[in-house]
């Protein structure tokens, strides 16, 4: 079996595992020039949620229609519960089992539960520290990631991922770091989402197919779509979502969205009440893309104890559910065909 499906099998792929604080990654003239930030990846890989309470998410999770999640303990002091999908994006549940060794989880848990980081899977860590640091931007130097199993045995061949973190974020949180799979392994993977493996393992009661967008609560609407197109990811149409009070721009990444979202009017609304809790700009929520919302929305008004009315949005049919049942995040399930 390849390695990172092990990964998966075990869930313990990248996580928001933090990485020792490095120097900037130094100008290397070796460094092929890339042509985008994604270098043709997919964009968007998980999501964290955090909280103190691992088992309570997963049971509302599951409560809502998703499938067991794939659980592991990490030995820098975290603990997950990955819930997988058949294009090889993942939702993480993420908390911290020794706080002493983990300590930006109970920092970030100050404000309450919710979605940490987002994470975009690139071609290569250094192909885009070399883009961004084009445009100006500069990042630590790329780290490798492994796999510590139950038994203490790490997988063979070395590093299974290399992790960017930004050196200071030009987006308007630090919300975001990318990943670079070994490309051996994560071409098996994408081969085995294409040709439907994972579907057929990765079976949820309400039909979820995948991360299809990453909702983000911004104050400055135009200049959360500026600091995105310094990073190489241009800002697209301009919507409103009444659902959530807001205003919005889409920011295209690869398969995937990214959501901005800034409040229409000051104090109202839960994109404006989401950037009081939390100090300023942060994850607001996630997109799952479904085969059938009917199944998706029975589902979910069962776990969730209320009716869960359908809106047309620009993704698609979809529905919303709250923060108060997703543990400090919205979830939305959107019918795209």
């Amino acid at each position: 079996m390849i390695r990172l499906l092990l990964a998966a099998l075990l869930g313990l792929l990248a996580g928001c595992r933090r990485e020792p604080v490095a120097a900037p990654a130094a100008p290397d003239a070796r460094a092929p020039a890339a042509a985008s930030l994604l270098g043709g990846e997919r964009g968007i890989d998980h999501v964290n949620l955090a909280t103190t309470d691992l088992a309570a998410v997963v049971k509302s999770l599951e409560g809502l229609g998703l499938g067991r999640p794939l659980r592991g303990r990490m030995p820098d002091g975290l603990e997950n519960a990955n819930f997988y999908f058949e294009d090889a994006t993942y939702l993480e549940v993420i908390s911290a089992s020794d706080a002493k060794r983990t300590p930006w989880v109970p920092r970030f848990l100050e404000h309450g539960p919710g979605l940490m980081k987002l994470v975009l899977a690139v071609r290569s860590a250094e192909e885009s520290a070399a883009f961004l640091r084009a445009r100006g931007v500069e990042t630590l130097a790329p780290a490798g990631g492994t796999i510590q199993t139950e038994g203490g045995k790490r997988a063979s061949g070395g590093a299974l991922w290399r992790k960017l973190l930004f050196a200071r974020s030009p987006l308007p949180c630090d919300c975001l770091f990318l990943i670079a799979y070994d490309p051996r392994d994560r071409a098996a993977v994408l081969r085995l989402a294409d040709d439907g493996s994972l579907r057929r393992r990765f079976r949820h009661p309400n039909t979820a197919r995948g991360l299809r967008a990453v909702l983000w609560a911004v104050a400055d609407l135009e200049a959360a779509a500026r600091s995105f197109e310094q990073i190489g990811l241009a800002a697209g149409a301009a919507f409103v979502d009444a659902r959530l009070g807001a205003r919005g721009r889409r920011i295209r990444v690869g398969a995937g969205e990214i959501h901005l979202l800034a409040p229409t009017s000051a104090g109202a609304g839960p994109v404006a009440r989401l950037l009081e809790q939390r100090k300023g700009p942060a994850l607001l929520g996630a997109s799952l893309a479904v085969r059938e919302l009917a199944t998706a929305r029975r589902l979910a008004e069962a776990g969730a104890g209320r009716a869960l009315p359908e809106a047309h949005t620009p993704l698609g049919r979809a529905i919303l559910i709250p923060p108060e049942v997703v543990h400090g995040a919205w979830l939305e399930l959107v019918e795209r065909r």
